[in-house]
């Protein structure tokens, strides 16, 4: 269904979410009549769906004082698909077998993506038809979208090159995809999507428990951009009517394949080569030299050239908010194949205009919003300019808290916050017990109540989960400033990643707080008079309850 979705132009219109809306509503009703699952989702699952559906119920509420009460249910009926996607993955991946399929079912997706992109740029006869501006759109009909699309894949498919419990050839694949994607997001030309997976880097080094050895494969890909870019930018230079679409295609192609080789090889050389332990602090040494230097190297280079790397950066977030929405900026000396002024698809107005108007409406209606689906009465009423009327607000946090006000917004944060929360926290833990172990005084007592013993003590298995919210963190980042939210082939990968990840969390501990199971227990009598307790037999009649409901 996901992938249905994707490629009906990304799901943004309601003609094309709401048919695979209705098929997850039946499939919800099936898994709800039939008991058809593994076992109902655990504690930190619930917790989250919770939240998310208190919010999908918000939406659908606030109909009632919106200013179009079908673009509210519109709105809603969008939510609570997300809902009953989110519910079906948290209870399926509830099974460890499930769990482990999963990570080859992610590749298989990013391959069914990758090779039909580049089937249909080979086989095009009319490959502009693919591109809007000089940037590829397809098969979101938006590069932003599209963009996006590509690059959710990208840190799982990177742990999955990097990991050394899967084999060679599932790694070379994995890192031949990842370049695949890379380079298709290359030819959507999309500066948010570029710069969000660049602070998504940062972040990934920070929290993945092996940052060496991602480092170590970040590079195959790294290299083969230096092959790819020069071709793809072509199309963003001179038109895929000059180019075609047979030399993106090949070029794609190649880097996909020489990539996959690559990494198969390092990975069979990593399993015949043993590296000591000093080995890897000298090497770690190197590479943090490196980097420092290159750190250094940069902030010259931007204080001769811009003034300094804080006023580079600062010129480029105003040149960024400032221009059309929908455009790119445009190195000097350069001209696009397609002129970008005024066309339905890229209204004139900048971001911080759009932003200024979502955070007006909000101002209006801090407690409630204005009605989901409503900002675009909003910013007809408080425009600057009559060229044109955005239909959302281009950044997912400003839009939820224009339309559904401070108690929307905070049961949308919660629910993230939560989930990325519950990703982190038995990383966190199991960072401190082998730090306790190796240098904190052994022989003091752990606190089994803050860092649960099932959780263990080695950050290595969490490299997986790190990968999968490196991947929200993208998602969440480039949604602040463009809809992704709108795109339900895109939010689908984002939902289904964090099931994925609260899901590996659950199957670690059965209960993460024993207490409130205790409390939620309910009492099961039989015909002959016994009683008996059944653990959380009010969350497991609940959530029957609801999936029935909301399907």
């Amino acid at each position: 269904v996901w992938l249905w979705s994707a490629f009906s132009s990304g799901g943004l219109l309601a003609r094309q979410w709401l048919l695979p809306g209705l098929c997850l509503g039946l499939i919800g009703l099936l898994v709800a009549i039939l008991l058809i699952y593994p076992r109902r989702p655990r504690q930190m699952s619930l917790l989250v769906l919770s939240l998310f559906g208190a919010f999908s119920l918000w939406t659908a509420f606030s109909a009632i004082w919106a200013d179009s009460a079908d673009r509210a249910l519109l709105e809603g009926g969008r939510t609570f698909a997300y809902l009953i996607f989110f519910a079906l993955a948290a209870v399926y991946l509830t099974n460890s077998s499930a769990r482990r399929l999963f990570r080859y079912l992610v590749m298989g997706a990013a391959l069914f993506i990758l090779m039909a992109c580049i089937w249909r740029l080979w086989t095009s006869d009319d490959p502009g038809a693919l591109f809007s501006v000089g940037r590829l759109s397809y098969p979101v009909a938006s590069p932003a979208g599209a963009a996006a699309l590509f690059l959710v894949f990208f840190w799982p498919l990177i742990w999955l090159a990097a990991g050394s419990s899967e084999s060679a050839p599932v790694r070379g694949v994995a890192a031949g995809l990842a370049t695949g994607l890379l380079g298709l997001a290359v030819m959507a030309h999309s500066q948010e999507a570029l710069w969000s997976l660049g602070v998504s880097a940062v972040i990934m080094f920070i929290v993945s428990p092996a940052r060496l050895r991602t480092l170590f494969y970040v590079v195959v890909p790294g290299l083969l951009m230096v092959y790819e870019f020069p071709n793809l930018n072509r199309y963003w230079k001179e038109g895929a009517e000059v180019v075609g679409g047979a030399a993106g295609a090949r070029t794609l192609l190649v880097a996909t394949l020489t990539a996959a080789f690559m990494t198969m090889i390092l990975a069979l050389l990593e399993r015949w080569v043993k590296v000591s332990r000093r080995m890897k602090a000298i090497f770690g040494s190197i590479v943090f030299a490196g980097v420092l230097a290159a750190i250094i190297y940069g902030a010259v280079v931007a204080t001769n050239d811009a003034g300094g790397p804080f006023e580079w950066l600062s010129r480029n977030w105003t040149d960024f908010t400032r221009q059309p929405i929908g455009q790119t900026v445009q190195p000097e000396g350069e001209t696009p194949s397609t002129p970008v002024e005024a066309t339905a698809d890229t209204p004139s107005e900048g971001r911080m205009d759009v932003w200024n108007v979502a955070w007006r409406s909000f101002e209006a209606q801090p407690v409630i919003g204005v009605g989901a689906g409503s900002f675009v009465f909003s910013y007809d009423r408080l425009r600057t300019s009559a060229a044109s009327t955005p239909e959302h607000a281009h950044s997912l946090f400003l839009q939820v808290l224009a339309e559904t006000g401070v108690i929307g917004a905070l049961l949308f944060v919660m629910s993230l916050l939560v989930g990325l929360g519950a990703f982190l926290w038995p990383r966190c833990t199991a960072g401190w017990r082998r730090a306790r172990l190796a240098w904190l005084k052994p022989d003091r007592p752990l606190h089994d109540r803050v860092c649960h013993p099932h959780w263990g003590a080695d950050p290595q298995s969490y490299g997986w989960q790190m990968a999968l919210l490196t991947s929200l963190a993208y998602w969440v980042l480039h949604g602040s400033v463009e809809c992704l939210w709108q795109a339900t082939g895109v939010g689908m990968a984002a939902l289904l990643f964090l099931a994925a990840g609260l899901a590996e969390v659950d199957g670690r501990v059965d209960m993460v707080w024993p207490r409130t199971s205790a409390v939620l227990r309910m009492w099961t009598s039989y015909g002959d008079g016994r009683q008996a307790l059944r653990p959380a037999g009010v969350l497991s009649v609940a959530f029957r309850a609801s999936l029935l409901v909301l399907s």
